[in-house]
């Protein structure tokens, strides 16, 4: 029915780049947050969180780059205690890429 599931969602971020070598490196802060207000109490979807990546472009050729990503999310999110998980978990990646750009 209406408002089964129904929430807010906001967020916001910061990016810092500077030239660095051959290439771009990068800096990146966000931060979101979910806030419900549906009629089920019974599946909370309240969640805070924030991620830091930290990039580097490097370009081989006019069209051709290799992207280095570094990625850390935190987030707070007590429905994963429905699951048996943890409610706040820590989240890392790291990402390389040959990009090409026609």
């Amino acid at each position: 029915g209406p408002d089964a599931v129904s929430l807010n969602f906001s967020s916001w971020f910061a990016l810092a780049s500077h030239p660095l070598g051959p290439g771009t490196a990068a800096l990146r802060y966000d931060r979101f947050r979910a806030r419900e207000h549906d009629v089920l109490p019974s599946d909370p979807n309240n969640e805070t969180g924030y991620g830091v990546a930290l990039a580097y472009d490097w370009p081989l050729a006019e069209s051709l780059s290799l992207m280095t990503e570094a990625l850390l999310v935190r987030s707070d999110r007590s429905a994963r205690m429905l699951i048996g998980e943890p409610q706040v978990q820590n989240e890392r990646s790291l990402t390389l890429s040959l990009r090409w750009r026609f």
